[in-house]
């Protein structure tokens, strides 16, 4: 249907989001309102992060890391997991901070879209996570964590792969190590 590394156009997401609905204007409202807090508490947080020289962007997995970290790797399933135990990204996410909050508004577009779909009742497919230890990174539903989060949700499904490293893999920009977070065997 679509190229591999091509994504759909913006009209074919927007029907497959909306069930082929269309949007009343109490939906389109919350969305817009969801939106303007989501970017609000991410200006704060942003301020607070320069304020307490706290870095407030996601982990980047790729970050980490290296040819022989991963020793072993299982497909779990599907389970609902807990939004905040997702606490980074695997490859580069600079849309959002370390709480999935929108940074940049000029992405507003799809989150919104997603929002609308929300709130009008319409079910989010599954995201995809790496599971390390009890702590999850982002594959895909980037967009759809930040808007659960400003929904006030706690739990979302998702696609958990599980995976075991076998020695450190540390940053030292970000003073993270994943064997830590992996915890005891």
């Amino acid at each position: 249907m679509f190229a591999r590394n091509s994504r759909p156009p913006k009209a074919v997401i927007k029907s497959n989001l909306l069930a082929g609905r269309e949007p009343d204007a109490q939906a389109i409202a919350g969305a817009r309102r969801l939106y303007r807090k989501a970017l609000l508490l991410a200006k704060i947080r942003k301020l607070w992060s320069f304020v307490s020289r706290q870095h407030q962007s996601p982990i980047i997995l790729d970050d980490y890391r290296n040819v022989d970290s991963v020793y072993r790797w299982r497909y779990i399933g599907v389970l609902d997991i807990p939004i905040n135990w997702i606490i980074g990204c695997e490859t580069q996410c600079d849309e959002f901070d370390s709480a999935f909050y929108p940074q940049r508004s000029h992405d507003s577009s799809r989150w919104l879209t997603i929002a609308i779909a929300r709130q009008m009742g319409v079910p989010a497919p599954p995201i995809e996570v790496i599971q390390i230890g009890s702590n999850y990174f982002a594959q895909t539903g980037h967009y759809q964590i930040s808007v659960a989060r400003a929904m006030g949700r706690k739990i979302l499904k998702a696609y958990v792969t599980s995976w075991e490293i076998n020695n450190r893999i540390r940053n030292s920009k970000k003073r993270i190590d994943l064997y830590e977070l992996q915890g005891p065997s």
